[in-house]
Formats: structure tokens, C-alpha cells, sequence
């Protein structure tokens, strides 16, 4: 059972929740092996729930290596405002997480994870007590929402996804969330560890099934091969074909320098 934080970058009076039921290992998505079972609502202003239906049902179901999506959600949430996502999550082969769920540190709050026996269905309200390490919590892969801002996708390596990082006020991490101004909405999947070697040879069925959503995909990966030995040539080979996985038709696809990395201590 968690509870997510989450900023509105633009005016919202619906939203969609997308939910995955699989994980990313060495760059490939990997189901969980089990139907996950999950419930959620929409927590604006605090304290006031809107339960989300999954084909007009308060719970819904989806099989391994499968995203769950929602029915849209009537919530009235200004541009700027902080809510809050309520997810239960049931699945016998086990639970899944994020693993830098830095919160908003700023505004005094974190996202709040519980698991176990005691994670009990609290998407009607109630507070949730954490059973796990600060950082860990399951929440939708992307928002859906209407809206004027342009969407971006954030893809890479742990430095893409603000691991260890502190999110800002307005709920940001990592080096592409903080690369673009307020204007953009992101949703990050970036993932730890990852080499572009993965992500172009793998598979990414779920990743590109939400890509028509966004605008552009941001993408900064590579210091794991290039700390293992792989060329340029080879980066430059495997960039190319992960950028002809997610470019689209009008989609806008921006690449970042490799950061630089140093071996001293």
C-alpha cells in the first residue's frame, strides 16, 4: 500500500493512472510472473479521495508484462498543486517498487510505502505507516492527464533517474527532470545500472506502448559501458537503434552528453 506525492504542471480536471506489472533487469523488461491485483485513488486537496475505476470496477487486474490502465479519473487539481496517488498492490509472485522516491523535501513530505501482512486496502484514506527503507514505493508508471504543457519522457541510467538525489520543490530529480523548465511535464523510467547495450537490444513493449503520450524522450545513458569497456562505435551503434524504437512520427528525441566519471576516491 503506498502513497505517492506528485506536482500538477498544468490545469487538471481528469487524469488516467498507467500501472506496470513488470520491471526493468539489464535493460529488458521483465514481468513479475504473477496477475497483479490493484486499487488506487486520487488524494487532492489532502484528506478529500476520488477512487479511480479500472473498467468501471474499483479494482482491477493485469496479467505479467502488461501495464494497467485506469478509467479517466474526474479530479479538479490546479497547475502547481501537490496530490497524492493511493496504490494497493496485490501480486502472489510478489511486489514490485521504485526504488527513488525522493519525495518533496521541500513541502516536509515523502512517499510512503508499506508492505506485508500489515499493508492493508487504504485507498479510501487513513495514514499509512512505512514498513520499508525511506526511497521504496510502487506508484503508476505515468499520469495521464489533459493538458497544454508539452509531455516528456526521461529515459537512462541512474543519473537519469536522480538516484540517491534529493527531489525540489517542485518534485524534480535527476539531471533530465531538472533539464527542462515547468512548461514540461515528465514522466521518468529511467533505471539504475542500465547500459544502452540493454535497452537497444531488449525488449521495451510497454515503454513504447506509452509513448503516445509524449512529445519528446530524453534520453542519457551510456557511463555503465563505457566504465566496462565498450566503445564509441559500439554507443553509437546501439543509440541509433534505440532512438529508432521510440522517435515516432513527430516525436522529438534529445540526447544528452555521457557525464564524465572519475576512478578517484
Amino acid at each position: 500500500m503506498s502513497r505517492s506525492a506528485h506536482r500538477a504542471y498544468s490545469n487538471i480536471t481528469s487524469l488516467k493512472l498507467i500501472y506496470p506489472n513488470w520491471y526493468m533487469l539489464s535493460g529488458v523488461e521483465t514481468g513479475t510472473g504473477g496477475v497483479a491485483t490493484i486499487k488506487a485513488s486520487i488524494e487532492y486537496p489532502v484528506g478529500t479521495i476520488t477512487i479511480a475505476m479500472f473498467t468501471g470496477s474499483s479494482t482491477g487486474t493485469t496479467s505479467s508484462l502488461t501495464n494497467l490502465t485506469s478509467d479517466s479519473v474526474n479530479v479538479t487539481i490546479p497547475a502547481g498543486a501537490k496530490f497524492y496517488v493511493r496504490t494497493w498492490l496485490s501480486n502472489a509472485s510478489g511486489i514490485i517498487w521504485n526504488n527513488n522516491a525522493a519525495g518533496d523535501p521541500a513541502a516536509g513530505s515523502q512517499d510512503v510505502f508499506a508492505y506485508g501482512g500489515g499493508a492493508s486496502d487504504m485507498t479510501a484514506g487513513g495514514n499509512i505507516v512505512s514498513s520499508g527503507s525511506p526511497g521504496l514505493c510502487y506508484f503508476p508508471i505515468a499520469i495521464i492527464g489533459q493538458g497544454s504543457n508539452r509531455a516528456v519522457l526521461s529515459m537512462g541510467d541512474s543519473r537519469a533517474l536522480g538516484l540517491a538525489d534529493l527531489a525540489d520543490y517542485n518534485m524534480r530529480s535527476g539531471i533530465i527532470e531538472r533539464a527542462f523548465d515547468l512548461s514540461h511535464a515528465i514522466t521518468n523510467v529511467a533505471h539504475s545500472g542500465d547500459w544502452i547495450r540493454d535497452l537497444s537490444s531488449g525488449s521495451l513493449t510497454n515503454i513504447i506502448a506509452i509513448l503516445q503520450y509524449f512529445d519528446y524522450v530524453a534520453i542519457s545513458i551510456g557511463i555503465n559501458d563505457i566504465s566496462n569497456g565498450r566503445t564509441a562505435n559500439q554507443l553509437i551503434t546501439d543509440y541509433n537503434t534505440l532512438v529508432s524504437k521510440v522517435k515516432g512520427n513527430n516525436r522529438v528525441i534529445i540526447l544528452t552528453t555521457i557525464n564524465p566519471k572519475t576512478t578517484l576516491s
